[in-house]
Order: structure tokens, then sequence, then C-alpha cells
């Protein structure tokens, strides 16, 4: 039965690369070229697929990301952006969970970290510093024009408390796994929102600007802001549903929105290519079988979904040990671009067992896949 199925489904797909057809450039994702006489497209350096909507992702070294410890006992952490430095260094900007628990209780543990990396293709990224304490989530970075290093995350300041019932972090936890009693988003205090707010330095490690919220992000949900600095200092990004913009990235009181934009899954990640494209990858998909989906726009403003519906990575990581690992959780998705660029790698925050079941193991880390070079 299996084997007819499969079969089946790999006829379907190939019945599907058959019929598909380019006519211009937008339908190979701005990931390649379309030779509109034969209607196919030939994909850019570290794409792949029918419509170029494809990471061109190989297996990696499993000690690759960000794996932390302390003491002995492994630390959760979840994504990481990344930003090729002034100094010639990668930096990623990643939730780490603090008092060695896991990501079933990020609303009261979660803390936003620095670490780096001369290659992230090569060198596992080490721990630098902490950018900002609990709470605090989901940072994304970006590079400004004047070279400072820009990071935005999701975050309730003091005298607030913690956004959950008790207002306590949860305490007993070893080797990056929560204590059941801890519960998970059962246990979110609906009376606290979660803002976005945005720092600066000049510096990868700070000292780091006050914060200062972006407007419309102080509400219930987090808005999975997502932003890109362009080279003239301006900003668009993406959040639930809302594409905003702006003529100053460091003048939050210009961020408006300016349109909607077909949002299908959860944590866009946007950015430029070298011919002034954007490009945004998100995750899909049930929590047990992720996948990433690749979105194309022309100018920032217009987003479109590949019109193929390839993958952009699958919820297994293959390593270079030999193993392909089918991960509960691979949300969080940001690409690691070159001074090119093209794309390295992937990074996501990757469960093994559970990202949001209390009771389960649910120690994660911040996974990396290279990109073919």
């Amino acid at each position: 039965m299996k084997t007819t199925l499969g079969f089946g489904l790999l006829l379907v797909a190939g019945s599907m690369a058959e019929s598909y057809r380019c006519a211009e450039d937008a339908d190979c994702n701005f990931n390649g070229n379309c030779i509109v006489a034969t209607g196919k497209c030939v994909c850019s350096k570290g794409w792949k697929g029918t419509a170029c909507d494809e990471l061109k992702l190989i297996p990696s070294d499993p000690s690759l990301g960000y794996q932390g410890t302390a003491n002995g006992s492994k630390l959760t952490s979840w994504g990481g952006s990344v930003v090729l430095g002034t100094d010639g260094e990668y930096h990623m900007y990643a939730s780490e969970i603090t008092l060695n628990c896991g990501m079933n209780v990020w609303l009261s543990n979660s803390q936003v970290i620095h670490a780096s990396s001369p290659d992230p293709a090569k060198v596992p990224f080490k721990k630098r510093g902490v950018v900002r304490e609990a709470f605090a989530h989901e940072p994304i970075a970006a590079m400004s024009p004047e070279g400072d290093y820009v990071v935005y995350y999701t975050a309730v300041l003091p005298p607030n408390p913690l956004p959950v019932i008790g207002g306590k972090k949860c305490l007993g936890c070893k080797d990056g796994i929560s204590v059941a009693s801890c519960g998970t988003d059962g246990n979110r205090n609906a009376s606290v929102n979660l803002p976005t707010y945005m720092v600066h330095s000049k510096n990868p490690n700070g000292p780091w600007s006050d914060p200062v919220m972006i407007p419309g992000t102080d509400v219930f949900a987090d808005a999975n802001f997502a932003p890109l600095i362009k080279p003239d200092g301006s900003l668009v990004a993406l959040g639930r549903g809302s594409v905003y913009a702006s003529p100053n990235w460091k003048d939050v009181s210009t961020y408006k929105i300016v349109a909607n934009w077909p949002d299908q899954g959860e944590d866009p990640y946007i950015w430029q290519d070298a011919n002034d494209k954007f490009h945004g990858i998100i995750h899909m998909g049930p929590r047990n079988a992720t996948y990433g989906m690749h979105y194309y726009s022309p100018n920032g403003v217009n987003w479109y979904p590949t019109g193929y519906g390839g993958h952009a990575y699958e919820h297994w990581l293959p390593t270079t040990d030999g193993r392909n690992t089918s991960l509960a959780c691979r949300e969080r998705p940001h690409v690691i671009l070159d001074s090119g660029k093209s794309p390295v790698a992937l990074t996501n925050g990757a469960s093994p067992v559970t990202c949001h079941l209390a009771g389960a193991d649910d120690y994660s880390f911040t996974s990396l896949q290279v990109v073919e070079p």
C-alpha cells in the first residue's frame, strides 16, 4: 500500500513539474531566470526545484548552529537571526531559555542572547552575552547603512510582570527540559501584552540603546515582526498579515502599515538579494511536520507566495554523521547571507520531541543546515 501511494505521489509531483511553465523571472521566485522559450527556470546559487523555491540544503555537521551549555547542562535556544558584521564575523541573536528550562516555558524564561562565528558553515556559534533578560523572545537582527547592529524582539519590560500566571520564572529545570508543573502556553497571563521593541548599537555585543516600542504591536499576540533595513536607511517589514514601511529605520514613529500580505504561516524572515529583489520565508504545517515556504516581492510591499508550492525546507534534519532526524518542531526560519547576498545556511528553532507539550521533553536548539556552495 505504501509503495503504491508513494509511486502515485511521485507521478503527481512529476506531472506538476511537467506542466509548470514560467513566463517571467517572478515565476521562478526571483531565485533564477525564466527561459521563456522552454518555460523552465534556471535556478541561482543556493536554490533548486521546478520554480526555484527550495533551498539547496545539504547534510551538515550536527554541532553547527547554537547549542549552548552551562555547568554541564544543556540550554534550550530557539531560532537564530544572523547578520554579517562590520568586523567580518557572523553575529547571531537568538532566544535562550534561562534556568536550564525548555521551550514550554518561553513566556516566563526566554531571554535574548548574542553569539558569533567566523564561518557558520564550519564553526558553531559561541555565546558572547545577553542582549535582554527575560522576558524577551524571537529576536530578528539587521544592519543599518551606518553600521549599526539593530535588533528587534518581543518583550515585556519592567515594571510589568512576566506574561504568565503568577508572574514568576519556572524553577527546578534540568538539561534544557522544563518542569511539568510550570505548564506551557496555557499558563499565559492574558492581561499582559507582547509588544515588539527595537534596540541598536555600534558594537555587536552592546551597550544597547534604550528599547523603543514599535507602534501597533502592543497587543495580545506577538507581532512576528520581521524587518529589513534597506541601503538608503528606509525600512520594510512584515508582521501578522501586515506590511510596514518607514523612510527612517531609526525613527519608529514613522513606522506605518502600508499593505497586507497573504500570510499563510508564521515567523516570517525577509531579505533583499543582489538584484534588489525581496524574499521571505515562513514556516508552515502542523508542529510534527513543519516545512518552509518561500515568498517573493518586486518592491518589498507587494508579496506573493511561491506559485508552485515547493518546500523551502522540510521537518527533517540530515547531518554528516549519517542521521536524518525527524523534528517535532522546525520553526523560526532565518536565512544567513554572505557578502554577495547569496544564502549560506538556514537556521531554525528545532525540537526533537516537542516544543509545546507540558510534561514532555521540550529541549530545543538552534539548528543550522548549510546551503550547497
